[in-house]
C-alpha cells in the first residue's frame, strides 16, 4: 500500500529545503512463512507535518531479513525519484535512516560494484542504481532498531519513533499477506 497526505508536492519541497525525515524497515518472520518478507517506509516533513507511508510484501524462495531491508530502500527511492522529476532544482543532501548496516553501507556507496555473487544481488543492484539516478545525494544513516522496547516513547528521537512505526507496519503487512 501507499498513502500520502495531500498531493505529495510537499515531498519535492522537503527535498529542496532539507525538511524530510525518511525511515524504512523490513520484516522477515520465518516461523510465520519462510517464503515471505515485507518492507515499510515513512517520509515525514518536519515543516508541514505531512506524511507518506508505504509497505510491500514479496513472496520468494529468496526471502530473508536482508532482502526485506533492501526492498524498503528501493520503495523509498521510487518515491524520491517521482518527487524529484525537476532535475534543475537546488536539492540538498537527503538523510535516509535504516536499521541495517549493510543497506546503509550500500546506500552510501552506490557506484561501488557488488563483490562476489550473492543471493540478494538482484534487489541490491536495483537499490544502488536507483540511488545513482537521483538528482541529489543521499546520506544513509543507521538508526537503532526496537528502541521502543527499551525507552519510553517521549524519550525517543523523531527518527527512532518513525523506526518503531515502520517496523510495526512491515510486520502487519507480512501477517496480512500470510493470513
Amino acid at each position: 500500500y501507499f498513502r500520502c497526505d495531500g498531493d505529495g508536492k510537499w515531498i519535492h519541497r522537503g527535498l529542496m529545503l532539507g525538511t524530510l525525515a525518511i525511515v524504512h524497515d523490513g520484516s522477515y518472520m520465518p516461523k510465520v512463512d519462510r517464503s515471505v518478507c515485507s518492507a515499510a517506509f515513512m517520509i515525514y516533513c518536519t515543516r508541514t507535518k505531512m506524511c507518506a507511508k508505504g509497505a510491500v510484501v514479496e513472496s520468494t524462495a529468496d526471502a530473508d531479513n536482508y532482502r526485506a531491508e533492501i526492498l524498503e530502500g528501493i520503495m523509498v527511492q521510487f518515491v524520491l525519484q517521482a518527487a524529484s522529476q525537476n532535475r534543475a532544482c537546488p536539492y540538498v543532501t537527503t538523510q535516509i535512516d535504516c536499521n541495517n548496516r549493510g543497506v546503509v553501507q550500500h546506500g552510501n556507496t552506490p557506484k561501488w560494484a557488488l563483490q562476489a555473487k550473492k543471493v540478494q544481488d538482484d534487489v541490491l543492484s536495483c537499490l544502488k542504481r536507483q540511488i545513482m539516478y537521483l538528482p541529489f545525494s543521499v546520506d544513509c544513516q543507521w538508526v537503532p532498531s526496537h528502541q521502543g522496547d527499551h525507552q519510553k516513547w517521549n524519550e525517543l528521537t523523531l527518527r527512532e519513533k518513525m523506526n518503531v512505526i515502520v517496523d510495526r507496519q512491515a510486520k502487519l503487512a507480512l501477517i496480512a499477506r500470510v493470513v
